[in-house]
């Protein structure tokens, strides 16, 4: 694999191997003029200024030479300006070097962006070094850079001139001022990140969590770019506040923006080319990685047939020393539209809907692309007949990825749901050499982009297997995203990618980037919050406070997290409220800065809420939140029917051979009184709320119509199982709401 790259510290060389001691030029590349007038850089200790290391360049009247380091030592031809290591805006950097020629020829240092052609590409100002002196030199280029990152190429050059000589090269330094940028600062991933959460509340991307990819893959498109996203306060006809825009350009886009490829792309199958300002989409990435866990979204999708929208997990290695093979795909997807692309619908009839999505996994265990791909599956409609799309409306789309097993089963597999309404499993089959359930853990992307049908062809005439792109502009709408890991999955595994910083775009390219100013964009965390403790608590909220972090800037803001939940807060003290009585809660403290910057995590501390009052007992009684999968958490789907908190009430479809079933676990007092209300309704079914001590049941009531049941009991231990239930055989819908569980 390629040397794993690491953000420089300040005060650091970001140049690698510039005294060229490590052997060799290596990190270092001779690139050639047009005309291909090249000789290849000499490397020795006699060439060098101090005995240890130098390189000698050869430049005659037809003889240009030229030696080239990528900044961050990775030097590809086009990857400047998308996720290599990057100046910061408005610094002065002093390139140096000790040079010294023969022959009477001129030798250069300099520092130049790569992509030339691209009108995004930063403009920075820099003074090379010249050097003409037959003794050792010290020379300085300067660099100023603008209100933008910079990412560019170290280069020294011998040209060609009218008598043979040589330029002689050795200690080369470029000093980090600090705030420059790379994609992966630390190279391999940290292990266990913690939650994520954003719902994109303000008016800047949160770039200490997201990445924007700026590449193209599936064939001919012009990839996605940051251009296409936008952060707006509110979409008609939802509720919400805080909206991550995803765009995507189809074939009649006559806009400005354009693609990955300055040129355009031409679509083989369609026999056009494909001008670079079509078929562009958008997408996010995380910046840490993560691996098992419940990965939600709230989104509306892209309405247009022929741009995919997508949210998939991603980790990718190529490595020519693995057996078998040099490529290692870990994948888990949601895409949509689809067609069946799997034989049970004839070719000519195959074409993409929006009733259909992509539920694929890739294990990386086997070599190359291995992958499940379970055929198309089709998705719920609503009662008026339509789906997810045609209904106009936000939806949740969540995976569960499971490396290991689930409740101790030790099966590998990854659950699909739909608005808390479980889709589709795929699990692990040890008849399947494949092995499709992927460990490592990886990047989470939300995009919309433009499949081609020269990967998966469907019916004739469609451009994709997403369909054909006849529209201008389509978008998807993204609400919140929530990551949290499951901590007991010991499969999980922390490795690097072969390329973790290609093929993503520098931070100023983001939406309402309002870096540039003064000293340039602050990249600097905040310290951790200190001291939280808890002053006061009731049975239904605890109170926090804490010392102040400090910052570089300033600190702005906190988060708070526990159990899966982030709370905001302006100072240095908050109080939880909608808590459950007598249970544990963990709470940890980030502080943030303008620039988006979060700090580590603050010590945990534990709080238990006191018990008693009138509080109710049950968390989510009201059905506002989804199903959880720790009945001690919240309610928990526990049988293989339907069972979702659709609309803010729990809904349980059983069905001829499945029952729906939901469960909560509470801690009680042993010998306490109790009563549980709750309304339930049915649509003729018969429904079930029962509580339990262990085994043994001490109430239950139901109901075939509606009512509102109460019952009372005196605990018998130290908790209490609630159990919602709709038994199999018979089909309909138990609907249940406002469930209550007090002391006597």
């Amino acid at each position: 694999m390629p040397p794993l790259q690491v953000l420089p510290s300040t005060g650091s060389n970001m140049v690698l191997n510039g005294g060229f001691e490590q052997g060799g030029i290596n990190h270092w590349i001779g690139s050639y003029d047009p005309a291909n007038l090249l000789t290849a850089p000499e490397f020795g200790a006699s060439f060098g200024y101090n005995g240890t290391g130098g390189v000698r360049l050869n430049t005659g009247p037809d003889t240009t030479s030229r030696l080239i380091q990528q900044l961050g030592g990775s030097y590809t031809a086009h990857s400047a300006g998308t996720g290599e290591l990057a100046l910061a805006p408005n610094k002065t950097y002093l390139l140096k070097a000790k040079m010294k020629t023969t022959g009477g020829v001129s030798g250069t240092l300099t520092f130049e962006t790569v992509r030339l052609f691209d009108t995004r590409e930063t403009v920075i100002s820099v003074t090379p070094a010249t050097v003409t002196s037959s003794a050792w030199q010290n020379v300085t280029a300067i660099i100023q850079t603008g209100n933008q990152y910079a990412a560019g190429k170290i280069m020294v050059e011998a040209y060609k001139g009218t008598t043979a000589g040589q330029v002689y090269i050795d200690d080369i330094e470029l000093i980090a001022a600090g705030g420059e940028f790379l994609a992966t600062p630390t190279g391999v991933p940290a292990s266990n990140p913690g939650v994520l959460f954003d719902d994109f509340g303000g008016t800047t991307l949160d770039q200490s969590k997201w990445l924007m990819p700026s590449k193209a893959w599936g064939g001919p498109n012009n990839g996605v770019v940051p251009e296409n996203l936008s952060i707006v306060p509110s979409v008609a006809g939802d509720s919400g506040s805080g909206y991550l825009v995803m765009e995507a350009h189809g074939d009649l886009y006559n806009g400005p923006v354009t693609g990955t490829n300055l040129y355009g792309v031409y679509d083989a199958v369609a026999g056009k080319q494909i001008d670079p300002n079509k078929r562009v989409g958008s997408a996010l990435a995380t910046r840490d990685y993560y691996a098992s866990g419940s990965y939600e979204v709230r989104a509306k999708i892209a309405p247009d047939l022929g741009a995919v929208t997508a949210f998939w997990t991603f980790h990718y290695v190529e490595d020519e020393s693995l057996p078998g093979g040099k490529i290692r795909n870990t994948e888990i997807d949601w895409e949509f539209p689809t067609g069946a692309n799997d034989g049970s619908v004839p070719l000519s009839q195959d074409v993409a809907t929006f009733d259909r999505a992509r539920l694929n996994t890739w294990g990386g265990y086997v070599p190359g692309e291995g992958a499940h791909h379970p055929g198309r599956v089709v998705l719920p409609k609503n009662a008026q007949g339509q789906n997810h799309v045609q209904d106009g409306k936000f939806h949740k789309y969540r995976f569960d990825w499971y490396s290991t097993g689930k409740n101790g089963d030790n099966i590998p597999r990854v659950e699909w749901y739909l608005d808390d309404q479980l889709v589709y499993v795929e699990q692990f089959d040890p008849s399947d050499t494949q092995n499709n359930i992927g460990y490592r853990a990886a990047r989470y992307w939300l995009g919309v982009w433009f499949p081609a049908q020269s990967t998966n062809p469907l019916a004739t005439g469609e451009t994709g297997w997403g369909g054909t792109p006849n529209f201008s502009v389509s978008k998807a709408y993204i609400d919140w995203v929530r990551i949290t890991p499951f901590t007991n999955q010991p499969n999980d595994s922390y490795e690097r990618e072969s390329t973790p910083n290609f093929g993503f775009a520098l931070p100023h390219r983001a939406p309402g980037w309002n870096g540039g100013g003064g000293g340039g964009t602050d990249t600097q965390a905040p310290a951790a919050p200190t001291q939280l403790q808890s002053p006061a608590k009731t049975s239904a909220s605890v109170s926090l406070n804490w010392n102040a972090s400090t910052d570089n800037v300033g600190v702005t803001g906190y988060e708070i997290a526990f159990g899966g939940n982030v709370v905001q807060s302006a100072g240095t003290s908050a109080t939880i409220t909608g808590l459950s009585p007598g249970t544990a809660y963990t709470f940890t403290v980030k502080a943030k800065d303008a620039a988006g910057n979060l700090s580590a995590a603050s010590a945990p501390l534990t709080v238990t809420t006191l018990t008693g009052g009138s509080a109710n007992l049950l968390q989510n009684g009201d059905f506002s939140f989804a199903l959880v999968s720790n009945s001690a958490q919240g309610w928990k789907s526990v049988g293989t029917g339907g069972a979702s908190t659709t609309g803010g009430v729990l809904q349980l479809i059983p069905s001829a051979i499945d029952t729906a079933e939901a469960e909560q676990v509470v801690s009680v007092t042993p010998g306490q009184s109790y009563k549980l209300t709750a309304s339930l309704s049915t649509s003729g079914i018969y429904g079930y709320i029962r509580v339990f001590s262990g085994s043994q049941m001490l109430a239950e009531d139901f109901t075939t119509s509606s009512k509102t049941s109460s019952q009372t009991f005196t605990a018998a231990g130290s908790s209490l199982r609630i159990v919602i239930h709709a038994y199999k055989q018979q089909a309909g819908t138990f609907t249940v709401d406002n469930t209550v569980l007090t002391v006597n």
